[in-house]
């Protein structure tokens, strides 16, 4: 966070850095400039390891491991996977981190955008270490301009699936566990629905992943389960033996 603060206080001020020969070791080499084209990608690449950071401190992954590294007896119940545990919850105090996440990666692409107008507006390019290149830097503009479009809001990938990035980043599932429908974990161990109808099981779903896919209905995912394979789902599941069939 630092480094894009100092980054940000730098662009857009007509700075260069020149690597001189020397520094490189090597008389006959010669200079390279490092100005604005480069300092944005620098900074582009801050907000990419900061979104990636902020991603991964979101949820609870934290698995007790001590329990595991022996097999459980069989009275251990897997309390960690409960609905209601901590495991793939929202941690504490981090209820913005996908938010910071959804901005970081728009400042990555805006980076990228502010380098390759800059680029494409330098004049004195002789020992730039970035060559412009216009065929190349307007695919680069084009590839932004859809990335932008898919982190905007929703993106209509293919004619029935639209992705919805944006809302999930900045509306996440605070219990990913509850995309599922309501469940029991017993010694075995042993998943049992809560649900006692096909319907109900299905209802019980949150088939848009927390708004990602916010066209998915329940119709739509189990137009092709029947109804004896949904029956053998309600029996449950049985970790031991890979399921019923």
């Amino acid at each position: 966070s630092e480094a894009i603060d100092h980054l940000d206080k730098v662009v857009g001020e007509g700075f260069v850095f020149t690597i001189t020969p020397e520094m490189m070791g090597d008389d006959g080499q010669s200079p390279i400039n490092l100005d604005d084209t480069e300092i944005y990608l620098i900074k582009g690449v801050f907000h990419q390891l900061r979104a990636l950071i902020y991603a991964v401190i979101t949820y609870n992954v934290d698995i007790p491991y001590y329990d595991l590294m022996e097999e459980p007896d069989s009275t251990y119940n897997f309390p960690w996977l409960a609905q209601d545990a901590s495991f793939l919850t929202i941690r504490s105090g981090q209820g913005q981190s996908l938010q910071n996440a959804h901005g970081d990666l728009n400042a990555v692409l805006s980076s990228l955008e502010s380098a390759i107008t800059f680029l494409q507006s330098d004049t004195d390019t002789e020992n730039d270490l970035i060559q412009p290149d216009e065929g190349e830097l307007t695919e680069m503009l084009e590839a932004i301009n859809d990335a932008q479009s898919i982190l905007s809001g929703p993106y209509s990938i293919e004619e029935e699936i639209t992705v919805d990035i944006s809302h999930f980043l900045n509306n996440p599932p605070a219990n990913l566990k509850n995309i599922l429908p309501g469940y029991t974990i017993t010694a075995g161990p042993q998943l049992t629905w809560d649900a006692t109808t096909c319907d109900a099981w299905k209802d019980g779903w949150d088939v848009t992943i927390g708004g990602l896919f916010p066209d998915f209905t329940t119709e739509m995912i189990f137009e092709e389960l029947s109804d004896d394979e949904c029956s053998n789902i309600l029996q449950g599941f049985s970790f031991d033996d890979g399921g019923d069939e």
